[in-house]
């Protein structure tokens, strides 16, 4: 009888642990290769309804730079092309954990940015004549830039709970300075955030202290921004994105 007992204690132990397990089950998560072509394919673990609203919460902002150089060492052969950004914006989801009354999603977006180059531009012959060649443009990839946000959700509300991303160079002429990535939690009873200012082309952040669960029943946002330089062909542009939840 003892016996028994302690099996059937044993098989209670198991089954309590296996719930727990499955309760919070934890997905692998993909790698960036495979957000990437996911975004592109618009393949999300979030329905489309709820991606549209994240996606147009999502913001893209490219300023030029003012030129340090001066007259005295003005390149001629500026005047032979126009340089200027392009950007190609994807995004993705991922539920990398769930549970019976929690789900962490990971929200990737991706920013391609391209610098096409105008070469519709009058050129001065050996005679001193300007002439107007052919309509010519040349677009080249220079940067990725990515950013995936973490939000955990409850029956208590939302949060931010963790913050990666960086930029990747994809024309070696590329030089990125000025990285700067604010993060936050804002809503109701209480907002947090933070700033880093990384000295590489990737970060990860982990809130500490843990933010605090807004309630989304009222107005609320959930993210990150990040600001970088980016110098391409003899100029310079500030480049902001906003990746929010």
């Amino acid at each position: 009888m003892k016996k028994v007992f302690l099996s059937l204690f044993s098989l209670a132990i198991l089954f309590l642990l296996g719930g727990n397990i499955e309760a919070n089950a934890m997905s692998k998560e993909k790698s960036l290769d495979e957000l990437y072509e996911d975004a592109k394919n618009g393949i999300s673990d979030l329905s489309e309804v709820e991606m549209e609203k994240m996606i147009g919460k999502n913001k893209v902002i490219i300023t030029p730079l003012p030129e340090q150089n001066n007259f005295s060492t003005f390149n001629m052969n500026n005047l032979t092309s126009d340089v200027s950004p392009i950007v190609d914006t994807y995004s993705t989801a991922q539920i990398v954990e769930s549970g019976t009354d929690s789900e962490i999603a990971a929200v990737t977006s991706f920013y391609d940015i391209s610098f096409e180059t105008d070469k519709n531009q009058n050129l001065i012959n050996t005679f001193g004549i300007a002439t107007q060649p052919d309509n010519v443009t040349d677009s080249k990839k220079a940067v990725r830039a990515y950013s995936t946000i973490y939000v955990e959700s409850t029956t208590a509300g939302k949060r931010l709970t963790k913050v990666t991303g960086g930029w990747t160079k994809l024309d070696t002429s590329v030089a990125l300075s000025d990285r700067k990535v604010v993060y936050g939690t804002a809503g109701i009873p209480h907002s947090n955030n933070g700033t880093l200012k990384p000295s590489s082309d990737t970060f990860s952040i982990t809130p500490s202290p843990a933010h605090t669960f807004v309630n989304t029943s009222v107005s609320y946002a959930i993210g990150m921004n990040s600001t970088a330089t980016i110098r391409y062909s003899s100029s310079s542009w500030s480049v902001y994105l906003l990746n929010n939840y």
